[in-house]
């Protein structure tokens, strides 16, 4: 970065001083020092962003769904969270990711910017467990979906086996993978496996909450255990994944022939309202040499001409 005469900068924009943001986009609201935007409606919507600046993010993934004949869990859809993450004055589309509503499906990929968080895995109807953000359970023995594509860190955990004998008719599936871990393999003929837990976050109001936990497995045996879903929206065997959660849903249960369809995602954008690390006099011009744009700096924003 040089200095040059008369208050001019120039350099990468990766080298621009952080200003302050302002934003519009899903639903806003402050949480003490920062400013946060909520995106919980599935589908496609605008972020506009004015300055320069680093902020948090959490993105959710919507979950898979469990199965309705062979019962495995679905896997939670990927959670990917960090900070200092860099945006420019434009307009930025957020996807949230929908939750499988139908049998043996994968959940939505959410995005934000270069962001994206893969859908869960489902219960694959035979073929094992599907990969996703964390991947499906599967049933008698069949392999597990694991997270795939692979991220640092990782977004999510493979998927638990069912109970293994393939000729047992008494089956049960092992649970969806959970975005902190792996989950429960069915132990017994009688006894699913639980979903695996999810990750917790403090980015919406500084409590903590959970997100992308994996379904729960199901059986096909009247009177099994259903598998339990793991913290953070997973549903057990037969109950749907929370909304917003970006949870699995749970395999089948025989006693009433439903599935658990995946719980949709999430994504959560926060900055400080008020914060500015600039300490340049109004008026300064910053040149981006990789860009070939110039942005002049008022009221702590920095502003493209």
């Amino acid at each position: 970065m040089e200095f040059l005469a008369g208050n001019r900068i120039r350099g990468t924009l990766s080298e621009i001083p952080n200003g302050k943001i302002t934003a519009m986009g899903g639903t806003p609201t402050i949480n003490g020092t920062k400013t946060v935007h909520k995106f919980t409606t599935t589908g496609a919507s605008t972020f506009n962003v004015s300055g320069i600046g680093e902020v948090e993010y959490l993105v959710v993934a919507g979950g898979g769904s469990g199965g309705n004949v062979y019962s495995g869990g679905g896997g939670a859809g990927g959670f990917r969270t960090a900070t200092n993450f860099r945006l420019t004055p434009q307009n930025y589309t957020i996807t949230v990711g929908a939750g499988a509503t139908t049998a043996h499906a994968n959940g939505s990929n959410s995005v934000f910017s270069s962001i994206i968080s893969t859908g869960g895995g489902g219960d694959t109807n035979g073929s094992g467990g599907a990969n996703g953000g964390s991947g499906g359970g599967s049933s008698h023995g069949l392999s597990a979906g694991i997270s795939s594509p692979v991220t640092s860190p990782v977004q999510g955990y493979a998927g638990g086996s069912g109970y293994m004998p393939y000729t047992d008719p008494k089956l049960t599936g092992g649970g969806g993978g959970g975005a902190g871990g792996t989950p429960a393999t069915a132990p017994s003929s009688s006894i699913a496996g639980a979903g695996g837990v999810g990750r917790s976050s403090t980015i919406l109001d500084g409590s903590t909450d959970w997100y992308a936990g994996g379904g729960g497995g199901g059986a096909i045996r009247a009177g099994a255990t259903m598998g339990a879903g793991g913290n953070g929206g997973g549903g057990a065997g037969s109950v749907n994944g929370s909304a917003n959660t970006g949870g699995g849903g749970g395999g089948l249960a025989v006693n009433d022939g439903v599935w658990g369809d995946g719980g949709s995602g999430i994504v959560i954008i926060s900055y400080e309202t008020n914060g500015s690390t600039v300490n340049l006099a109004d008026g300064s011009i910053f040149y981006t040499t990789d860009t070939n744009k110039s942005y002049v700096l008022n009221s702590d924003i920095w502003t493209q001409l």
